[in-house]
């Protein structure tokens, strides 16, 4: 099944972070999500003040520096290069996180499906 932890060491890719620069290395996703969030938070702060719009400064993103329209979409955007998966798999005995609710959908039928294998197969043929 596919929704693991990625495994570290991550580096910050934001273009200008002293942290990119001192080529520091972060052990897991969650150290690199706290950072990163700096990043976007205060380029939320400075974007309502100045009334420029969200960018993400992500270096290699294909939409580098393209402008958008919230900052709620950076906020999630960001999760795609940090690696972040803030969605839960909600069946007990499960590890399994996901970067989008849609996703974590699919991965819960998938348990769904899997657990309603059993029951089939005592079901008469004639059904």
């Amino acid at each position: 099944m596919t929704g693991r932890k990625p495994l570290g060491p991550f580096k910050c890719k934001w273009v200008g972070c002293q942290q990119k620069e001192a080529d520091t290395l972060f052990a897991d996703t969650e150290e690199l999500v706290a950072h990163v969030n700096t990043h976007v938070e205060a380029f939320s702060n400075s974007s309502e003040q100045e009334g420029s719009y969200p960018v993400c400064l992500w270096e290699g993103c294909r939409v580098y520096n393209t402008p958008s329209v919230s900052y709620s979409w950076l906020r999630r955007h960001v999760t795609k290069h940090t690696r972040e998966r803030p969605h839960k798999c909600i069946m007990n005995g499960c590890s399994c996180s996901f970067w989008s609710t849609e996703a974590l959908s699919k991965h819960v039928q998938q348990h769904l499906h899997t657990a309603s294998l059993p029951l089939l197969l005592f079901l008469p043929a004639s059904l």
